[in-house]
């Protein structure tokens, strides 16, 4: 069996029974077998829904909201560690995610796209939280001399 892929060559399988069998053969195969088949990253509802979005549907703002509020939140709060914080953050979040929507360039995936945002964010907060931690610490540590 074999595949064309795009420079017009051939790319051969070897047979899974015989000693001549190299997984990296398989695997080179296989990454342009899937190259061809997903030509396009994103399906026609991430491109309306971002389109609509940034035309201000507000069901489409609610869409992707529901798609992503569930996985977000769990990051956020495996960083955070803390429930509260982990919700302003995802509040906050979400409002710059569709305040920068048009800056999307569907280089690529938008829940990725969404991820880094959010990471970002939560990665702000704790920092701002430890230099808030480290203040409170000093004026304690001033108050007891």
């Amino acid at each position: 069996m074999h595949l064309w892929c795009h420079s017009r060559s051939i790319i051969n399988f070897p047979k899974k029974n015989s000693f001549q069998f190299q997984p990296f053969q398989v695997s080179c195969a296989l990454y342009y077998e899937m190259r061809f088949i997903n030509t396009h990253r994103f399906s026609n509802s991430d491109t309306e829904l971002v389109s609509q979005c940034i035309h201000n549907n507000r069901k489409a703002q609610k869409m992707l909201y529901d798609n992503y509020k569930y996985a977000m939140y769990t990051t956020i709060f495996r960083i955070l560690g803390n429930a509260d914080d982990a919700r302003d953050v995802l509040q906050d979040a979400f409002i710059e995610v569709f305040e920068n929507l048009e800056c999307f360039r569907f280089e690529s995936t938008l829940g990725g796209w969404i991820k880094v945002i959010f990471v970002r964010k939560a990665l702000r907060r704790l920092k701002v939280d430890k230099k808030h931690e480290s203040l409170e610490e000093a004026e304690n540590l001033e108050g007891e001399s």
